[in-house]
């Protein structure tokens, strides 16, 4: 199965479009509601890709949060830990 990373404005959960059983969200920033799509950017990309795609798990990261502003560190650190931690788990379903 293929693992694909999200980095955006995060999911609606509530968009009867989206299969929440191929998404796993990952919170790193957002303390209060996490997994909210204040936006709409990442929901349409979510949406996007996973009628694209098949045998496909889809990891969402928001880094924006109710404000709609992020920055580069963020992004940074969002990489990172991608990098450093969830390889091993993304490896393991090879």
């Amino acid at each position: 199965m293929r693992k694909i990373v999200i980095i955006d404005t995060g999911v609606d959960i509530n968009n009867k479009n989206i299969n929440l059983n191929r998404i796993k969200r990952i919170n790193l920033f957002n303390q209060y509601n996490p997994f909210e799509d204040y936006i709409g950017h990442g929901t349409a990309i979510t949406y996007i890709i996973q009628n694209n795609t098949f045998d496909t798990e889809i990891y969402t990261v928001n880094i924006y949060g109710k404000n709609s502003f992020t920055n580069e560190e963020k992004l940074y650190d969002t990489l990172l830990y991608i990098y450093e931690y969830e390889r091993y788990r993304f490896d393991s379903y090879k």
